[in-house]
Formats: structure tokens, C-alpha cells, sequence
């Protein structure tokens, strides 16, 4: 949440970039009165919401990135990252779990043996980062084909509002990539108490 000082520099960047929203005083950090789509176009069906409310409590929610607004491959546009405002129920460690649905194909011709340093650019890498108040506490960033799955690395405490940001690493990355890469991939996004 923005202190009085962040706020007046929220507002200065605003004001000198020109954005004038006649909602700007119902404006949340979570923008949740956010309704720019892009119009419509093509990939803006993984624009809106910016934030998608998720509880941590096992079920599942199905997420998409696309890479559509991003014609240099910088791994930095419109849609490549989704995010989720984390409600934690219980205080303790959650198993995360992000799968690409449906997954992937993998190389067909993978290097035998498989060098230690070997990444799959053929399949999905799906990797997360989850955040509090901007402070990084938990990541899956392995490298295994169209998976995730992880225990958080600290505790997260029920009360506090993590942010979670899902993306497929070779929107990022892409030295080797398939050249017929999928430019929409969607997880399964779960979090479990672990006991």
C-alpha cells in the first residue's frame, strides 16, 4: 500500500506521462477498476483482470500468459506475466503446484546422455515468483518441462497479502526455441497446506 509520498509520486508520473483516468481517485494498488483490454485485439483475453484473487487452499485456477504483444521476444510485455493476490488461510509452508495445461510436446531428439545443464526448449518452463510487499519469499524457477511443484522456501503467514507472478521462462528466453513455440500457454495454479 502506498505511504503519502508514494502516492504523490504516483500521481507526479502520471500527471507527466498524461494518463488522466476519470476514475483515478477509485484507483487500488490491486487496479481493480482496471477495464483497458487493449480493445479487444487478439491476446487480450490474458490482460484483465492485472490481479486474480486466489486463497490458498488447494483448488485449482487456470492462468494464461501469451507472448502476442511482444514482437522483439524481450520477455516484458502486456499479458507475458499474470498475477495473483495470495490469500493465505493458515500460517505455515504451502506446496505450489503450476502445470501447463494441456502440456507441451518435448524434444524429440534430446542429447544422450543429457548434459547436467541441459533445458528443454521444446516444452513449456513455467516459473513463479511469490512476493510480500515486494520482497521475493518463495520461487520455483527448476527448469522441468510444462511443471512446477515446490514447497515455499519460508513460512507465509495467514493475514498478509503475497503477490504471486506466473510466467513461461522461454517468453524470456528464447536461444533455441522451438521455432512453432505456443504464443498463449495456461497453468493450473494450486496451493497446498503442507501438514
Amino acid at each position: 500500500m502506498l505511504n503519502a509520498s508514494g502516492q504523490a509520486l504516483l500521481d507526479s508520473q502520471m500527471e507527466r506521462e498524461r494518463i488522466n483516468d476519470p476514475l483515478e481517485s477509485s484507483v487500488d494498488i490491486w487496479a481493480s477498476t482496471e477495464n483497458n483490454d487493449v480493445n479487444g485485439v487478439d491476446g487480450s483475453e490474458e490482460v484483465l483482470p492485472l490481479y486474480t484473487d486466489y486463497t490458498a487452499d488447494g483448488t485449482t485456477a487456470n492462468i494464461c500468459v501469451n507472448n502476442k504483444f511482444d514482437t522483439s521476444s524481450g520477455g516484458n510485455k502486456l499479458a507475458e506475466y499474470r498475477y495473483l493476490r495470495l490469500t493465505i488461510p493458515t500460517t505455515g509452508t504451502y506446496n505450489v503446484v503450476l502445470n501447463t495445461v494441456p502440456a507441451t510436446p518435448t524434444d524429440p531428439n534430446p542429447p544422450v546422455p543429457l548434459p547436467p545443464d541441459y533445458y528443454d526448449h521444446f516444452a513449456s518452463d513455467p516459473d513463479i515468483f511469490i512476493q510480500l510487499n515486494g520482497q521475493i519469499v518463495a520461487w520455483g524457477l527448476s527448469g522441468i518441462a510444462n511443471n512446477e511443484n515446490f514447497n515455499t522456501q519460508n513460512r507465509l503467514n495467514a493475514g498478509d497479502t503475497y503477490v504471486a507472478d506466473l510466467h513461461e521462462f522461454y517468453y524470456q528466453d528464447t536461444a533455441g526455441t522451438a521455432v512453432n513455440f505456443p504464443d498463449v500457454i495456461c497453468f493450473d495454479y494450486s496451493m497446498t497446506l503442507v501438514p
